[in-house]
C-alpha cells in the first residue's frame, strides 16, 4: 500500500517551527547510557579475567584485581551519573532550532491517498465474481486498467470511455464484466451532466 499510494511521500518543503515544548529522548542521557554500557563491558571482562584465573587454581594478580575495582567503580559512578540525567528533554533545550514539515497539506494529501484506497478496494471487491484470481491479483489488475489508453467520445448525453484491451484474454473480459456493473449506476461525470458509459474496445 505505501508503494503504491505514497504514503510516504514528502508533499511539501514548507515548515514550520516545532513545539519547544515537546518532550524527546535527551541525547546527553544516551550519550552517559553509552558509556555506562561500555564500562560494564570492561567489568564482564575483568570478571571473566578472575573466574578463569580461579578456576586454573590461581590467584588474580595484583594488576587484574587493582583491574576489576576500578571498573567496579567506574560502572557505579556512571551508573548514577546517568540516573541524575533525564532520560527526555524539551525539544527546544535539545535543538533549538528544530522545525516540522507543515501538516495541513500532507493531511489532505493523505486523505485524497486513503478515499483512492477505498475506491480501490470497492472495485477489487466488485471484481470478484468475474476475476478467478481476484483475491490475489485484483489490485494488479485494476492497476493495469487505469494506466491502458482510453478513447473519451461524448455522444448525446453520454461520455463513453472505451479501454484498450490488457494484457491477456481473462484480465481484459474481468474489466469488460466491471465496466457493465459501473455503467449500470448511471454515474454522472462530475460538473456535467454527462452520463459515464464504460466499455473496453474492439477491433473491427
Amino acid at each position: 500500500m505505501r508503494a503504491h499510494y505514497g504514503l510516504d511521500a514528502l508533499d511539501s518543503y514548507a515548515t514550520i517551527d516545532d513545539d519547544a515544548t515537546r518532550m524527546t529522548p535527551n541525547p546527553a542521557r544516551r550519550d552517559a547510557d553509552r558509556e555506562l554500557r561500555d564500562a560494564r563491558h570492561r567489568l564482564g571482562g575483568c570478571e571473566a579475567a578472575e573466574g578463569k584465573a580461579s578456576l586454573d587454581g590461581r590467584r588474580p594478580s595484583p594488576e587484574l584485581l587493582d583491574a576489576f575495582v576500578a571498573a567496579r567503580g567506574e560502572v557505579k559512578r556512571l551508573a548514577d551519573a546517568a540516573q541524575a540525567i533525564p532520560a527526555k528533554a524539551p525539544l527546544g533545550e535539545v535543538r533549538p532550532d528544530a522545525v516540522r514539515l507543515a501538516p495541513e497539506r500532507k493531511r489532505i494529501h493523505d486523505a485524497i491517498r486513503m478515499a483512492t484506497y477505498d475506491a480501490e478496494s470497492a472495485l477489487a471487491r466488485m471484481l470478484g465474481p468475474h476475476y478467478a484470481r481476484a483475491d490475489d491479483e485484483a489490485r494488479s489488475l485494476l492497476r493495469e486498467a487505469f494506466r491502458a489508453p482510453a478513447d473519451l467520445q461524448v455522444i448525446g448525453d453520454e461520455l463513453h470511455v472505451k479501454l484498450c484491451a490488457l494484457s491477456a484474454p481473462r484480465r481484459t473480459r474481468a474489466i469488460a464484466r466491471l465496466c457493465e456493473e459501473l455503467t449500470a449506476t448511471k454515474t454522472l461525470y462530475p460538473g456535467t451532466r454527462l452520463t459515464l458509459v464504460y466499455s473496453i474496445k474492439t477491433d473491427r
